[in-house]
């Protein structure tokens, strides 16, 4: 047997003058997915139910004795005026049914008819209410499932001779209440009735034939009395909501709230959500996402082709065929993701909410023009009365109206439907609704100052469209939005949508679609090599090195091979290239000779010149210079260190150096050697305690503040970051990473004020800053491990502009070519590939080469502009120059910066580490004072900000309690003394 449970907490407070409450639906087993369900062999739905009672026991953990109406007190069984009135007889259920009938034709627009009965008598069991409920605490609903089995076999055995194969799904609507909503003051020993929809085992036999194979279990109201500090108060709370959403799970929809938790998934935005099916205290829920629409084969959706245009669509109510209009939109991002967009509105037709209901027999209609404090909202239906049987507009249960945004996953649907489990995961729902405030807060739990819980559940600033008053809305949903239109991996779906026109039954918005875009030009073969070392392309030069077994080959961009030599270097290789003379020069070393080739329009030309006893130095070019070479080279145990001209080879710049040296970075009046452990620069000297692995410079100039740093990775995964300034080198910030640091590059931000340290660890991108903090939405994980088995130094990383855009790119192992924030490559090479990747601008258009065995692939990759490449190799551009310096920007903006004022992750959760992090124009004092919602300080953070730099204070949350609490900036310029302030919330969640 298995099972569908929902057990449904609500905490309240209950008073007299107001009865709102919150949900949070807990269910305990899983009883079935989508194709586990009795086929329905026509349009039509024949629903047959049967009014259960129990042995009648006076027991104070249930509601009532067992039998129908027990439940109310004199006072509340008299009353007419109620949800839910006595009697609970065949004409009651009859009307809640009615509702069911009228929900379904609605939704599927009259595509499934609901025909129901209701067994012409009541049975009673052979026990108690108690005996047949779980035991507190328990998931075993094997009690309901005999409870059922011995109620349809009651309904066999009587003389009433009954068509049973008519039907295809069976109800039961038990005496009491459910125990499925727990009030302030329960002690959780309740033994009433849980609702589940159970699937049997084995079939339960009737006297014509028919094989009842499952069960919806209900109560027969979910209004109970409850107990305040002024005495009792009856707590009104129907069961429409909960019938409706058992007869969805009957016909194929799985729960889109987060069953594992219980905690609302999509709000009150569709229908199988706690949130929805208690909306309007169980009354009427909205009408089914579009998502459950299209499962069920109700949608008729618009698929826009992938071209840019503008998009209308239109409400479900006032859609017109004759007009053409649209409703439902879908919007491809992958073969198995895709957004849907609809427009939903509370009261499309303008006539408010027109509510049908039965009361002691008579049909009664009431229009509400609007929601009512204390007379009809989500939270008091004291307006009405009797059983709801209809409303013109079930959507009027909505928190709001406008654009609604789904984004659908395939992949996680077809993974979890059968565990039941699609939208378990808050991170990477099945069904998501993109909340357009910028706030994820659907599902999220927060404590109040009471230490009262509440799940978020959406409000009306979810909507999109151009009056959202929500501080973050952007009206625009593209990549660069918050929320974004990547998909779940975190690929740019290229998807833009934006200038939502104002909220109405016909929204309209702006669809562009920009995506990656790669297209194969040729492949180059190395025939004399089955393992490539090297390869390098200078910008403009139309031609390009591959280094195979210390042997080169030159190649143009067609594929021909233009020239090779033999024995040319043992893995350095650097190009340069000068567009005045279009000449290039390949440079390389083996052993103490230094060679190069010059390839001009009047041919090759190959130079060999011999230095000392070995060259020791990885090979490096001049700043700003055509054709000057750096290395070091050991003559007589002495280490020395060239300048060389490649156009002057006669006279060499030579100077010594205490220390051995692997690395040379050229900067424009001086040099920086590094050798092992020690970094030389102008006379200063500093010593590291492990080997050094690699070395960039990095210099910004922001605001007229330059700043010169070099970047240092050792052997114990460590990033050192030194200052270098007039009085020396220092210590500036530093970088641990518990594993393996590969791919080591820099990367300046957008505006070109900051430069960043990017580099890969196993399946993680990273990012920080140069103080050491990490940059928003980092670290990254991707699908498959970033390519780390570079040859030479070479990195898996690339960068560059296109246009204003900053672009990075990363090769994994599998050979895959990636965008940055993507799990969707943009082209793929094959197992085999090395990574690698070089790019290159040819005559303003931009290639990425892919090492493969022993070939090269060229792919031109479509840019919007002019490209112009940042970082390619390991060492920055094809003359391993290995530096990074940005031009003087001035950055407008304030001293104090609040947006860059905040903290991250916010919520906390589990008493875990946030980071307050701040940014100012000046060096400054930094106060970060923590309080209370009552005003009692409860931490005071001390720190300092650097000028033009993004700094962070940590606070430890794991002594803190659950609460909301304000964190107070303060600052103080150190040159100026102005004085900065800002003030944020902060929540604790535990």
């Amino acid at each position: 047997m298995k099972m569908k449970m929902l057990f449904l907490l609500i905490f309240s407070f209950i008073a007299i003058s107001e009865n709102q409450f919150t949900q949070q639906f807990k269910p305990e087993l899983f009883l079935q997915a989508k194709g586990e369900i009795k086929e329905i062999n026509s349009d039509t739905l024949k629903i047959l139910a049967l009014m259960v009672e129990f042995q009648p026991d006076q027991y104070d953990a249930t509601e009532g004795n067992g039998t129908f109406g027990s439940h109310y007190t004199t006072e509340s069984a008299n009353r007419t005026d109620i949800l839910d009135p006595l009697p609970h007889n065949e004409e009651y259920f009859n009307n809640h049914l009615l509702f069911a009938k009228n929900y379904f034709a609605k939704a599927s627009k009259n595509r499934l008819n609901i025909e129901y009965s209701i067994f012409p008598v009541k049975v009673t069991l052979d026990s108690t209410m108690r005996n047949y409920s779980p035991e507190v605490g328990s998931s075993d609903v094997s009690r309901i499932a005999r409870m059922s089995q011995q109620a349809w076999q009651k309904a066999a055995n009587h003389e009433i001779a009954f068509p049973y194969q008519d039907y295809d799904m069976f109800i039961i609507f038990h005496a009491g209440v459910g125990r499925d909503v727990s009030f302030p003051g329960s002690l959780g020993i309740e033994r009433d009735i849980p609702s589940v929809y159970l699937r049997f085992n084995d079939a339960i036999v009737m006297p014509d034939g028919a094989s009842i194979l499952h069960t919806a279990v209900l109560p027969e109201t979910e209004s109970r009395e409850a107990q305040t500090i002024t005495g009792s108060v009856l707590v009104e709370l129907t069961i429409n909501g909960l019938l409706v959403g058992m007869i969805g799970s009957h016909i194929g929809l799985p729960d889109l709230f987060n069953t594992e938790t219980g905690y609302s998934a999509i709000g009150r935005l569709g229908l199988m959500d706690g949130e929805s099916m208690f909306a309007y205290l169980g009354a009427f829920p909205p009408l089914p996402s579009p998502f459950e629409k299209q499962l069920l084969g109700w949608l008729d959706i618009t698929e826009i082709p992938l071209v840019d245009k503008n998009i209308s669509v239109t409400t479900y109510e006032t859609a017109s065929s004759f007009f053409g209009d649209t409703t439902i939109v879908k919007i491809p991002i992958n073969s198995k993701e895709y957004f849907l967009v609809e427009n939903r509105q509370r009261d499309a037709r303008k006539n408010g909410a027109m509510v049908t209901y039965i009361n002691d027999g008579i049909t009664y209609q009431k229009i509400f023009e609007k929601d009512s404090s204390g007379y009809f909202n989500n939270w008091d239906l004291t307006a009405l009365e009797g059983v709801i049987t209809n409303v013109d507009e079930f959507d009027w249960a909505l928190p709001g109206g406008g654009i609604l945004i789904w984004h659908i996953d395939e992949n996680i649907i077809d993974e979890k439907i059968t565990s039941n489990s699609i939208n378990n995961d808050s991170k990477n729902k099945g069904v998501k609704v993109i909340e357009s405030d910028g706030i994820d807060d659907i599902g999220v739990k927060f404590t109040t100052v009471f230490g009262d819980t509440f799940v978020g559940a959406g409000d009306s600033t979810d909507f999109w469209f151009s009056e959202n008053w929500a501080n973050y809305y952007e009206n625009e949903f593209s990549a660069n939005s918050k929320p974004n239109t990547n998909a779940n991996s975190g690929s740019n779906s290229g998807i833009s949508l934006t200038n939502f026109t104002i909220n109405s039954n016909q929204i309209s918005f702006d669809f562009e679609y920009k995506p990656e875009k790669v297209e194969f030009v040729t492949r180059m073969t190395s025939e004399n090599s089955i393992q490539i070392q090297n390869t390098v392309s200078a910008q403009n030069s139309e031609k390009i090195g591959i280094l195979s077994e210390n042997n080169l080959q030159i190649f143009d961009y067609s594929g021909n091979l233009l020239s090779e030599f033999d024995d040319f270097s043992n893995g350095n290789l650097i190009q340069f290239y000068s567009s005045n003379e279009n000449k290039s020069i390949f440079v390389g070393n083996v052993g103490e000779n230094l060679n190069f080739v010059s390839i001009d329009e009047n041919g090759t030309d190959l130079q060999i010149i011999t230095f000392g006893d070995e060259i020791t130095s990885e090979l490096s070019a001049q700043i700003e210079s055509d054709f000057v070479v750096n290395f070091a080279y050991s003559e007589n145990a002495t280490e020395k260190v060239v300048e060389l001209d490649l156009t002057n080879t006669s006279n060499p710049i030579v100077n010594t150096s205490n220390f051995l040296i692997q690395k040379i970075i050229p900067l424009f009046d001086s040099k920086i050697l590094v050798g092992t452990r020690e970094i030389e620069i102008l006379g200063n000297s500093y010593t590291l305690t492990q080997n050094i692995l690699n070395a960039f410079f990095a210099q910004t100039n922001a605001n007229s503040v330059k700043s010169q740093f070099l970047i240092v990775h050792t052997n114990d995964n460590k990033i050192h970051i030194l200052e270098i300034s007039s009085s020396g080198i220092s210590p500036f910030a530093e970088i641990e990473n518990s594993n393996e640091i590969s791919n080591l590059s820099l990367v300046p931000n957008e505006n070109r004020s900051e430069i960043f340290i990017s580099f890969s660890s196993d399946s993680t991108l990273f990012a920080y800053n140069l103080v050491g903090n990490l940059i928003d939405n980092y670290p990254i994980v991707i699908p498959n491990r970033i390519s780390d088995e570079y040859t030479n130094s070479q990195s898996s990383l690339v960068s560059y502009y296109d246009g204003e855009n900053l672009k990075k790119l990363f090769v994994s192992e599998e050979g895959d070519l990636y965008p940055e924030n993507s799990s969707n490559p943009i082209l793929s090479v094959g197992i085999e590939n090395e990574g690698n990747p070089l790019i290159s601008v040819q005559t303003g258009k931009l290639f990425g080469i892919m090492k493969s065995n022993s070939n090269l692939d060229i792919y031109q990759i479509f840019t919007e502009a002019e490209p112009s490449i940042l970082w390619s190799g390991n060492s920055s551009n094809s003359t391993n120059s290995s530096v990074l310096i940005l031009d003087e920007i001035s950055v407008s903006e304030p001293n104090f910066n609040t947006i860059k004022a905040y903290n991250w992750p916010n919520p906390i959760y589990d008493g875990g580490i946030t980071h307050f992090r701040y940014a100012f124009r000046e060096d400054s004092k930094v106060t970060i004072t923590i309080f209370d919602l009552a005003g009692c300080l409860v931490a005071e953070l001390n720190g300092n900000s650097r000028a033009n730099f993004e700094s962070e204070i940590d606070w430890n949350t794991e002594n803190v309690k659950s609460d909301v609490y304000f964190a107070s900036f303060s600052a103080k310029g150190n040159d100026s003394g102005k004085e900065y302030q800002k003030i944020i919330k902060v929540a604790v969640i535990k």
